[in-house]
């Protein structure tokens, strides 16, 4: 028996790399050849949440002492790798002074002028 996981992995990935009607509707003519429609709910469950959990991991959380403009969001794509479809939802944390911190992908990018400073400091602190 198919799993409806496996099958919204694979329509989800092919629905990214491809045209996502045509891809529907061959899965739709699949699934009546193969009687999967008991099945559909779990794998419409399971494709969604494929889709959900990916728009939050190629979302780019940027923090900021101020609003960046288009040419600083250009500059923070570019320092960090956030493709061009991603999305970034900015925060603007006076804490910082300047700089900024991204988060994305999993992965942490610190460069405030706040943590430039604790580094100093530490590095000034081990010196002595």
């Amino acid at each position: 028996m198919k799993s409806p996981v496996k099958i919204a992995r694979a329509l989800y990935l092919l629905g990214r790399k491809n045209n996502s009607d045509l891809i529907s509707k061959a899965f739709l003519e699949y699934a009546k050849d193969k009687h999967l429609s008991e099945m559909l709910p779990k794998i419409l469950y399971h494709l969604k949440n494929f889709a959900r959990h990916n728009k939050i991991h190629n979302t780019a959380f940027v923090s900021s002492a101020f609003k960046l403009n288009n040419e600083s969001e250009k500059v923070v794509r570019e320092f960090v790798g956030v493709e061009s479809d991603s999305e970034i939802n900015f925060v603007e944390n006076k804490n910082l002074i300047g700089g900024f911190v991204v988060k994305y992908r999993g992965y942490l990018y610190d460069a405030s002028i706040k943590n430039k400073l604790q580094k100093l400091k530490e590095e000034l602190i081990n010196q002595q």
